[in-house]
């Protein structure tokens, strides 16, 4: 195993997961909802200066309504995502590649939460998160790609014909890492369900 890669797990080990500001959502909710703002969250921290005034009385402040992670339920199992630039959280500067990627709107339009969810066999860590609940870590983990108000600042400063500030293009987006599923490893005997109407 390569030397960035023990370093990502040894220090994975450490973060606590009961003290991170997580966000849940189903599947069949992600996909009926527009991401933008969600996914600012999960890019922001508590460092961050971003402002956005909706309106008078509707301000989103970055450094207050960050997330830490993102767990969509895919029956049963979360599928962790987080910022592929939150160093501050999680050992991101200690993983350099993935698998494959996807954009926001392939995860919510096609099979993408499916195949995450069967992938049980990239898994080559099993860390433990609470006494019953363990995070299956993937040997490399998914890059998904989503827009965040963070890539829709589209303006150009000039000072005479120098440009002096360029912001981002059209079609630009951030990057997120999907690190894997989270499962009870001894969950409470199920009621026989006979029929299940979505995700």
């Amino acid at each position: 195993m390569a030397e960035d890669r023990i370093l990502f797990l040894s220090e994975l080990k450490k973060v606590n997961f009961s003290q991170l500001l997580i966000e849940r959502i189903s599947i069949s909710k992600l996909m009926e909802s527009e991401t933008v703002m969600l996914m600012t969250r999960l890019r922001s921290h508590k460092d961050s200066s971003m402002r956005i005034h909706f309106s008078s009385d509707s301000v989103f402040d970055a450094g207050k309504d960050y997330i830490d992670a993102l767990f969509v339920t895919v029956f049963g199992r979360d599928l962790v995502i987080v910022s592929w630039e939150d160093d501050k959280t999680f050992p991101v500067e200690h993983m350099n590649t993935y698998k494959e990627q996807f954009t926001m709107t392939q995860f919510k339009r096609e099979d993408w939460a499916l195949k995450l969810y069967y992938c049980s066999d990239e898994v080559i860590e099993k860390i433990k998160i609470t006494p019953s609940k363990f995070l299956h870590l993937w040997e490399y983990p998914y890059l998904l790609r989503a827009q965040t108000h963070y890539d829709m600042d589209f303006r150009k400063e000039w000072w005479g014909d120098d440009l002096v500030y360029e912001g981002n293009n059209y079609g630009d987006t951030s990057d997120f890492m999907v690190l894997g599923f989270i499962r009870e490893e001894n969950p409470k005997k199920q009621p026989h369900i006979i029929g299940y109407s979505g995700y």
